[in-house]
């Protein structure tokens, strides 16, 4: 399985989302096989900025990624942004594997 599968998962809404930050800082713990208090916000950020990255293509796409980037007032808003590159991936390929109830509560 993919070590991001979560992220990806998340991001193409196979989990409820109540607080993003907070969703994703779950994620990341699981991914990391850390606690989620000793996971920071830094630490969320590079880690869905590493995998929305890798799904930009060109360099139009990721000035663009960018300006938005630069738009956002906080933390949240920055991570919904990088989102969208993940959530517009095709996964196929990708060996995602399947949503995982003790990660975050599953979508219905």
């Amino acid at each position: 399985m993919n070590a991001d599968t979560h992220i990806y998962l998340y991001a193409k809404g196979h989990y409820q989302t109540n607080d993003i930050l907070e969703d994703l800082r779950q994620i990341v713990a699981h991914r990391s096989n850390l606690s989620p208090t000793d996971v920071s916000n830094r630490l969320i950020v590079l880690v869905v900025a590493e995998v929305a990255y890798s799904h930009i293509k060109g360099e139009q796409a990721f000035v663009e990624l960018v300006s938005k980037l630069a738009d956002c007032r906080n933390v949240r808003e920055f991570l919904k942004v990088l989102l969208v590159p993940i959530l517009l991936c095709k996964t196929a390929g990708l060996n995602l594997g399947k949503s995982d109830s003790s990660v975050l509560p599953l979508n219905k």
